[in-house]
């Protein structure tokens, strides 16, 4: 969505990445400044604690700080999804709407069931702890899959002919798919370049301006292979799939 909008210049952005010895770290492990605060964190609940030293939750991604307030504004993909697309409109982006009223109820309802059905199932199946609720978690990831090829073998999008803020959610699953759900989840019933449409669909998303640049497989692979010990205990980060997100054909 910041890319998207064209935000770049206005909203900064910090990968967290590198070893989880305390949950996430945020720059690699080594040091980072908070932005507005002068203080140095290694550690993503380091910055909820900055926020609030009274939370004692889990630490979470994605986070919007502000570092105005020297405060997390926001946690939740979908709310901060809905914010940036409206911050975007009134920065002189308003030709392009994500999420526009006349289709807000569709939009939420279609978030809804990616994330039941596909976004979170796919982690459902990765961290299941018995064969039964592996099994019907890998039955309603490619029970969505296949109504999802069927609906986009016949519409451009999930809404149609316009794109919104729900294919966007679920391309996120959908980029990390062959290289992470398949393997690592075990999601291995088939995989997305099985899926003629999704995978079209999905590279015509992948190669829309500014996009490609949001997507970095080597993060990606080390963020999950390196970080679940408990399936790769000697976290080694497999070869990528031989499949080219370039090709439009």
């Amino acid at each position: 969505m910041r890319a998207l909008h064209g935000l770049e210049s206005q909203i900064g952005i910090q990968i967290a990445r590198g070893p989880r010895v305390e949950g996430y770290a945020v720059n690699g492990g080594a040091d980072w400044e908070v932005p507005g605060s002068g203080m140095r964190i290694r550690h993503l609940h380091q910055l909820y604690a900055l926020s609030d030293d009274k939370y004692t939750g889990r630490s979470t991604v994605p986070v919007l700080w502000d570092a105005e307030s020297g405060k997390i504004l926001s946690n939740d993909s979908r709310a901060m999804m809905r914010a940036l697309n409206a911050f975007g409109r009134a920065k002189g982006g308003a030709e392009l709407d994500l999420a526009p009223d006349d289709l807000c109820d569709e939009i939420d309802a279609w978030n809804d069931w990616l994330f039941c059905n596909l976004n979170n199932a796919v982690y459902r199946a990765g961290f299941a702890e018995n064969q039964r609720a592996y099994e019907d978690a890998v039955a309603t990831v490619f029970s969505a899959l296949d109504d999802l090829e069927l609906r986009l073998s016949r519409h451009r999008y999930l809404l149609g002919s316009r794109i919104t803020e729900a294919d966007w959610r679920l391309f996120v699953t959908l980029v990390r798919f062959d290289s992470v759900y398949a393997v690592l989840h075990r999601c291995c019933l088939r995989r997305l370049t099985d899926y003629p449409a999704l995978w079209s669909y999905a590279r015509s998303l992948y190669a829309l301006p500014g996009i490609a640049l949001t997507v970095d497989f080597g993060e990606i692979l080390d963020g999950s292979y390196r970080n679940d010990t408990a399936h790769n205990p000697h976290k080694i980060t497999p070869v990528m799939p031989d499949i080219d997100w370039n090709d439009r054909i």
